[in-house]
């Protein structure tokens, strides 16, 4: 019997598939970053920032320091003889005398002595806020003042005057004219200057290591400054110096010329110093005509020192002035005050 073939069975059906489900996994993002702000830095003040008033009482951060570079020394008081030259010592400027005056106030019972010298910059630099500050001469001094030469006036000739309270009785004063019948400020003249405590000590440590003052040399707190505020090559400027003392002396001759010893300074700003018995409205003005010069441009912010001195509570709210204030200052190392009341000077 013939085998029955066997015939291939239908192909399987294909396997269904069935999806199952799955739980979808929670993607968790990551948290944010923080932000965080910008590093803090402490701005540095602008020294002189343009357009913010200061307060003339307060001292504030912004409010730099005028600097002084103590150049050399000079003999400058009182020179009766016109053109007679001056012996720079540190040889910086060629100095002669333009003119002089001998005043008499016979109310107060005083001499006004004033010479204005001429002021030649034979150096090939530009000089700027050029300004002379008193010192005693340990080794030449009268009186522990910044006197070390005063002859007197008689008609035998013109003996000299050792006395030390003749020398403490001549004290720095401000430019005068006869005005009527009596002397009055010549604001065209008006060179005295005061200096902080601060700046006096400052300055007699810079020139004693430049050599220019000798250890026991001291710095007092008054000068004169040039009129101009800027000394070019070859330039001529002028520079009143003008001294008060009694119209006699019961046991000396009448003063006739005197030396005193005199430290140049450049500072680095334009400095008005409000005179005894002015006003500060007056001060101001100067000052403000100083540091603009021709100029009609406003002025930035401390453009010019404005030193009152004497007990005031005036408060000039010009931001263009930087405001200093010192009670008195002294010109001898008695000491002696400039200021009679309040006597504060050390």
């Amino acid at each position: 019997v013939a085998p029955t073939p066997i015939k291939p069975s239908d192909p399987p059906n294909p396997p269904i598939t069935v999806p199952v489900p799955i739980d979808p996994v929670p993607i968790t993002p990551d948290p944010p970053k923080p932000v965080l702000p910008p590093p803090t830095i402490d701005p540095v003040p602008d020294p002189d920032p343009i357009g913010t008033p200061i307060n003339p009482i307060l001292t504030p951060p912004f409010n730099r320091a005028t600097t002084f570079a103590p150049l050399g020394t000079v003999l400058l008081g009182y020179e009766p003889s016109p053109g007679a030259p001056i012996p720079a010592l540190e040889g910086n400027f060629a100095l002669s005398s333009l003119s002089s005056a001998d005043l008499d106030d016979t109310k107060q019972g005083v001499r006004i002595l004033q010479t204005n010298y001429q002021v030649s910059n034979t150096r090939a630099r530009a000089f700027k806020h050029l300004m002379a500050v008193a010192y005693v001469s340990a080794a030449d001094q009268l009186g522990q003042t910044s006197a070390n030469h005063i002859e007197g006036l008689t008609p035998e000739g013109s003996p000299l005057i050792t006395d030390s309270g003749v020398a403490r009785s001549i004290t720095p004063t401000t430019a005068m004219k006869v005005s009527g019948t009596q002397l009055a400020f010549d604001a065209s003249s008006i060179n005295l200057q005061g200096f902080t405590t601060a700046e006096v000590a400052k300055i007699q440590l810079q020139a004693q290591t430049l050599g220019l003052l000798k250890t026991g040399d001291t710095v007092l707190g008054y000068g004169f400054a040039l009129q101009q505020a800027t000394l070019e090559p070859g330039q001529k400027g002028t520079l009143n110096v003008a001294l008060r003392l009694p119209r006699r002396f019961t046991n000396f001759p009448k003063p006739y010329r005197i030396e005193m010893h005199f430290l140049w300074l450049e500072a680095s700003r334009p400095r008005v110093t409000r005179a005894p018995l002015e006003t500060t409205d007056s001060a101001v003005l100067r000052a403000l005509a100083l540091a603009s010069g021709p100029s009609s441009a406003p002025l930035p912010n401390n453009s010019v020192d404005l030193f009152l001195l004497g007990n005031t509570l005036d408060t000039p709210t010009n931001p263009a002035l930087r405001i200093l204030r010192q009670d008195n200052v002294r010109y001898s190392l008695a000491p002696d005050c400039l200021l009679e009341a309040p006597v504060v000077c050390s």
